[in-house]
Formats: C-alpha cells, sequence, structure tokens
C-alpha cells in the first residue's frame, strides 16, 4: 500500500469518526434550528391589533346571516334571503360572488356561472340592502382578476353605495392587497399552512393593508391569542354552545350563522349594578 511504503500506518476509521461528528452537529443544528422555527411559529410573541377592530368598534360580536340567512324560507345567496334578514334584524350577511369581467360585472353565486350547468348568477344592483347592513362578500375568484377588473370591482361596489360597509374575503392575500388600493376593507381567509404561520404573517398584515382575518370557527382558538380588539370573522357557527363561547372572545367580531338571529345573536353586555347609597 502507498501509506505502508512510507512507512506510514494505514488510518482505521479516522475518517469515518470524523464524518459521524460532522453529521451529528450538523443533526443537532438543524435540531435547533427546527425547534426555534417551531417556538416562533406556535409562540404569539405579541398581539396585533387589526384595523377590523376599529372598524367595527363593537362591545360584543355581530351575527351575521350565512349566505344571507342560511337558506331558510329562500333560496340562499337571493334577494328575498337578504329581505328575511333583514326582517330578522340582523346586523350584516355574507355573500359569495364573483366577478365576471367578460359578463355582467359583479355578480352573487356560490358556483362558478361560467361553468356548464352552473346556475346564473345574480348581479349585485338586483339586491337591495338596508342602509345599515353590512356585508361579508366571499370573493371566489379575484385572484385570477387583473387590476383594471379589481378596480371595476369596486367600482360596483360604489355605485350602490356598498364600498364603505363591504368586508371582501380571499385566501389570496396578494389580490386582497391589491384590492385594498381600490378602498376596500379586506378579510384574509386562513386555512391550511397559513393558520401555522400566523406569527409571521400578522407582521406582514401590520405592512400590506389587511383590515382582519376569518377562521372555521373550530380553528378559533389558534387565532385569537395572535390579536388585540375585535379583528377575527367565524363561520359557520350553528350550535348554541358554540355562539356563546365566541360570544364571550375579546378578539371575535363577526359569527356567521344558519339560525335565526333571535336564536344566535350574542346577550347585550349587562353593566354592573351600583348601590344605592342612603
Amino acid at each position: 500500500m502507498k501509506a505502508e511504503a512510507h512507512g506510514r500506518p494505514a488510518p482505521r476509521g479516522g475518517w469515518g469518526r470524523k464524518v459521524l461528528r460532522r453529521g451529528l452537529v450538523g443533526s443537532a443544528v438543524a435540531f435547533g434550528l427546527a425547534a426555534g422555527l417551531a417556538l416562533l411559529l406556535h409562540a404569539p410573541v405579541t398581539r396585533l391589533r387589526l384595523p377590523l377592530a376599529d372598524t367595527l368598534d363593537a362591545p360584543r360580536p355581530l351575527v351575521w346571516g350565512h349566505r344571507a340567512n342560511g337558506g331558510r324560507g329562500a333560496m340562499e345567496n337571493s334577494p328575498q334571503a337578504v329581505e328575511i334578514a333583514a326582517r330578522e334584524n340582523f346586523d350584516g350577511v355574507e355573500l359569495d360572488v364573483f366577478y365576471l369581467a367578460d359578463g355582467d360585472g359583479l355578480v352573487v353565486a356560490h358556483d362558478d356561472p361560467r361553468v356548464e350547468g352552473a346556475a346564473p348568477g345574480i348581479p349585485i344592483d338586483r339586491f337591495r340592502f338596508p342602509s345599515a347592513m353590512r356585508l361579508w362578500l366571499d370573493a371566489k375568484n379575484i385572484g385570477e382578476l387583473s387590476d383594471a377588473d379589481l378596480h371595476s370591482f369596486a367600482q360596483a361596489l360604489e355605485g350602490q353605495g356598498l364600498l364603505d360597509r363591504s368586508f371582501v374575503e380571499s385566501r389570496d392575500l396578494q389580490a386582497l392587497q391589491r384590492l385594498s388600493k381600490e378602498g376596500l376593507r379586506t378579510i384574509h381567509w386562513l386555512a391550511g399552512w397559513t393558520l401555522e404561520l400566523l406569527p409571521v404573517l400578522k407582521f406582514h398584515y401590520a405592512m400590506s393593508g389587511i383590515d382582519g382575518v376569518s377562521v372555521d370557527y373550530r380553528f378559533a382558538h389558534k387565532v385569537t391569542p395572535h390579536f388585540e380588539g375585535r379583528g377575527i370573522f367565524t363561520f359557520t357557527v350553528n350550535g348554541p354552545a358554540d355562539i356563546a363561547r365566541l360570544c364571550a372572545s375579546d378578539a371575535i367580531a363577526v359569527i356567521l350563522t344558519d339560525l335565526p338571529n333571535r336564536r344566535a345573536a350574542c346577550p347585550e353586555t349587562r353593566r354592573p349594578r351600583t348601590e344605592k347609597t342612603p
């Protein structure tokens, strides 16, 4: 052997031990980084106050009708459903909307009207909303819209006097940022990986113009520790015990339900009695 020819003993396991040592150190560093990232992502370091908390400024969560009135006595997402919600004194309603650039513009529909066999959407100008009613608009396709289309989306709401009382929801954060430049209030729908990245996302919200967040009520406990004030929309809550629990939260802004308002409304905040002095 070459090593023996020069009078040197052949190495026995030295290279392997060095590789093993480096591997252990690398694994320890990787584990430390992963553990640190996990702690960062799951620990609410600071509580962010979203603009929505000051926009609604309510002493308790508001209860709004899912797809206007949950399909009780009228087709969901219809003008008649909105009329029922108004009679039941809902503070607001949620509607599913599409913007059809080559069609009727802003329409109310749960399923894409462009798909063959789907029901046509109802143009937003066919709805009559009470002056105090607010709108939660689940915008199904804003991610595919151009800046010109988003401008027309906002103009359609402004033309109906709805711009200042609408909250547009989407999972597409970039599209929401573009839409916020049109003067609309925006709600980022948290689901899947975005729930896990919330500790990072909330700092992005602080700089991006996002007004609030929405979440399936079953995961509200993952979101509420991160926010100060009422900045969270929750959906869709039909259990009286779940509604009562969310009503007690100081971070929930809106509870969406299929129930009649008389069964779902949060109780009035009661002020403590003061003893009369003789």
